[in-house]
């Protein structure tokens, strides 16, 4: 579970209460307040949606940076997304099991995300940008917006 985002921060900044929030993501408030309070992490889904509506960086969001560097919008595909984690393992000199062995899930479950088979959790994406030091926006093929 992600402890520290900054989903409040940001959500406040643009006068939103959390009942406006919840009806822009058809959810809850408390799912909302969950979100902000670190209770439960905001679906890669919905965090996408959250970052390509209100032009934030996922990796500002998360606490991975500290600027709010402006990308392209994402759209959260599967295959892309276990391609970038196959070609940065590789680059590392890593197995899958080692991967599954450092983020403490199965190899199973990592090779699923690596062929796309399924969408990484947030929390598996930010161990992983977390323990690897790589950016979760390029993960997902978000590109950097020239100022």
């Amino acid at each position: 579970m992600i402890l520290s985002n900054r989903l409040k921060f940001c959500r406040q900044n643009m006068n939103f209460t959390q009942k406006e929030m919840g009806k822009i993501f058809n959810v809850s408030l408390s799912t909302i307040s969950g979100w902000e309070n670190g209770y439960d992490d905001i679906p890669l889904k919905k965090l996408s949606i959250f970052c390509n509506k209100f032009n934030y960086s996922i990796d500002y969001i998360l606490y991975l940076s500290n600027n709010n560097i402006h990308y392209t919008n994402c759209n959260i595909n599967q295959k892309n997304i276990g391609n970038n984690l196959k070609i940065i393992r590789k680059s590392l000199n890593l197995t899958q099991q080692n991967i599954a062995d450092l983020l403490n899930i199965s190899r199973s479950c990592y090779c699923q995300y690596e062929l796309g088979i399924n969408i990484p959790t947030t929390t598996f994406l930010y161990s992983f940008a977390m323990k690897f030091n790589v950016s979760i926006d390029k993960i997902l093929d978000r590109k950097k917006i020239s100022d």
